[in-house]
C-alpha cells in the first residue's frame, strides 16, 4: 500500500486539453512533470489566464472574460481577431492598436466589472512569472505597486492577488496585512491612495 501510494504521488497532476490526468512521472518535489512544471507554465498572460496550471482555475467561464482578453492583448501588443478588433473599436475609437502594446492605459469600466480580478490576476502573473527576475541583478528585489481608493478596495485586491498566487504560493516568502515577498525577489504592495500613507 505504500509503495502504491507514493507511485501515487510521483503523478503528474495536470489535466491534459481533454480533461483526462496527465500521466506523467513529477518532478522530484513538485506536483507536475518537467511539462507541466510551474517552470514551463505559459509565457503569454493570456494563455495563462485559462491555464489551468496558472490562472485557469479563477476563470470559471472564459467567455465572460472576452472583452479582457482583448483589453490585455492590446496592452501586451498581442494581434488581435476580427471579432477582437471590432471590440477594440468600439471601446476605444481607434482604427487599430499601436503595436506593441501601451505602457500606460487608462480603462473607464462599471462597478462589478471586473477591474479588482484583473488588476489582481495581472500583478500575480508579472509577480510569478513575468520574468522580471531576468532583468534585475542579483538579489535585487524588483517591485509591484497598487493603489486603491480605499482601504476596503485595496484589501480586495490584495486578496485577489493572493488568490491567484495559489498555484505559485511555494514563491511566497513574506506576508503582511497589504504586502508580499516573494523568493524570486518580487515584492507586492497594496496601498489606499492616501498621499499622507503612499
Amino acid at each position: 500500500a505504500t509503495g502504491r501510494l507514493s507511485s501515487l504521488m510521483a503523478q503528474c497532476q495536470a489535466l491534459r486539453i481533454d480533461g483526462r490526468p496527465c500521466g506523467m512521472k513529477a518532478l522530484r518535489g513538485e506536483p507536475f512533470c518537467v511539462r507541466h512544471s510551474e517552470r514551463t507554465c505559459p509565457g503569454n498572460i493570456v494563455e495563462a489566464m485559462f491555464d489551468r496550471r496558472a490562472f485557469g482555475k479563477q476563470f470559471h467561464d472564459p467567455a465572460t472574460w472576452s472583452n479582457w482578453v482583448v483589453c490585455l492583448k492590446t496592452i501586451y501588443g498581442f494581434p488581435l481577431s476580427p471579432p477582437e478588433l471590432e471590440v477594440f473599436r468600439a471601446c476605444t475609437g481607434r482604427s487599430h492598436p499601436r503595436p506593441g502594446g501601451y505602457e500606460e492605459v487608462f480603462i473607464i469600466a462599471g462597478r462589478q466589472g471586473g477591474k479588482s480580478t484583473v488588476m489582481g490576476f495581472v500583478a500575480a502573473y508579472e509577480a510569478a512569472l513575468g520574468g522580471w527576475e531576468k532583468k534585475v541583478g542579483p538579489g535585487e528585489q524588483w517591485n509591484i505597486f497598487c493603489l486603491a481608493d480605499t482601504r476596503e478596495q485595496a484589501g480586495i485586491v490584495f486578496g485577489n492577488i493572493k488568490r491567484f498566487l495559489g498555484p505559485f504560493k511555494r514563491l511566497v516568502r513574506r506576508e503582511t496585512n497589504d504586502e508580499l515577498d516573494l523568493s524570486n525577489g518580487a515584492h507586492i504592495a497594496v496601498k489606499a491612495s492616501d498621499f499622507r500613507s503612499v
